[in-house]
């Protein structure tokens, strides 16, 4: 199978759900690189994460020279009220027989913005790491929970003082999104006065159950939150 063969059929693989097929199609200990947000994972990794994205994608452009494959590639998500979400990507993907043993991931730098221009347009000038956090919170609270989770890292982590527990930041979501008005009602995230430092944002919240929130960034995502006070 040529380069440009094996490219095809991995992200074929990936679109048709057939991640079986996919994973065979990589050498397990590669690397996929991401970076702009500053993370690596191996392909066999990287493979599980796509398993639970709903992303179909669909190769606009093949390039390969030697062992080496330049992949455009645009991806397509449904949000929840039916809205499209999608993204364009740049693939520097290094082939070895019929694997893919590295790759360098480059996506649409402009996403972010567009969600921060949607959920909370206000915000548009200040801190670029208030304005995420702002967004990501109008996001919660209008039950933008699609464009929540594109500010978040893939492993992106919650933790919260009242449970003692760390855990997914997209599990914490799809918790909050399932209790709906009896976990949120009132309470939904009203921000009040942002600190921002360095890679960390610090907010405290309003509403029935006020809490302390702080966010770390990794480049133009939010990586890491914890929160103090409120149960939720």
């Amino acid at each position: 199978m040529g380069n440009k063969a094996v490219v095809q059929e991995f992200f074929d693989s990936i679109t048709a759900g057939e991640f079986d097929r996919a994973a065979e199609l990589v050498e397990p200990t590669g690397r996929w690189n991401m970076p702009r947000r500053g993370i690596t994972y191996t392909l066999a990794e990287q493979v599980r994460i796509l398993r639970e994205e709903n992303m179909t994608f669909a190769i606009t452009e093949l390039t390969a020279e030697e062992n080496r494959v330049s992949a455009l590639v645009s991806g397509y998500m449904t949000r929840p009220n039916g809205d499209r979400f999608d993204k364009s990507y740049h693939f520097l993907i290094t082939v070895d027989g019929d694997h893919l043993v590295d790759v360098d991931m480059y996506d649409d730098g402009g996403l972010a913005e567009r969600i921060v221009a949607e959920v909370a347009p206000a915000t548009r000038g200040s801190d670029p790491n208030t304005q995420l956090a702002r967004a990501f919170f109008a996001a919660i609270s209008n039950s933008r929970f699609a464009d929540a989770a594109a500010l978040l890292t893939p492993d992106a982590t919650w933790w919260s003082a009242g449970r003692r527990a760390e855990r997914p930041a997209r599990a914490e979501l799809d918790r909050i999104r399932g209790r709906g008005a009896e976990g949120w009602g009132d309470s939904t995230f009203a921000p009040g006065p942002f600190l921002a430092d360095g890679d960390r944002v610090a907010v405290q919240t309003e509403g029935r159950d006020p809490s302390c929130v702080v966010l770390r960034f990794a480049g133009p995502f939010i990586a890491q939150l914890w929160m103090y006070g409120g149960e939720r």
